[in-house]
């Protein structure tokens, strides 16, 4: 099998990992305010399996979560909603755009797996 067809199916595996909630049921009151809460939470949300997944993962493959993983991180925690919180204490910065902070999020915690 190709890199290129194993990279693939690991992209639809690592694309069901995406959480369920979507931006119109996501509560204020659920989004974590540090980094560390939503990377717990993920950790709490994720199964055994994609945690697996996730950690045997390259980091310089790690953007190939950015949508469907990403995306359920953006919606789930706030990060288009106005979690300013958040943005701030994962960048040092609430100017940060949210696909960045998804990706500080994915990055910090494939580190916690390794």
């Amino acid at each position: 099998m190709s890199r290129a067809t194993i990279m693939v199916l690991l992209l639809v595996l690592i694309q069901a990992c995406t959480p369920e909630v979507d931006a119109g049921t996501a509560s204020k009151s659920d989004w974590p305010a540090i980094c560390d809460s939503a990377i717990t939470q993920l950790l709490l949300d994720l199964t055994q399996s994609e945690k697996d997944k996730i950690a045997a993962m390259k980091e310089n493959d790690l953007i190939l979560l950015h949508h469907g993983f990403g995306t359920g991180i953006r919606n789930q925690f706030g990060l288009w909603g106005g979690n300013s919180a958040l943005i701030k204490d994962c960048s040092g910065s609430k100017e940060t755009h949210p696909d960045d902070v998804s990706m500080i999020i994915i990055e910090r915690l494939w580190k916690k797996l390794q």
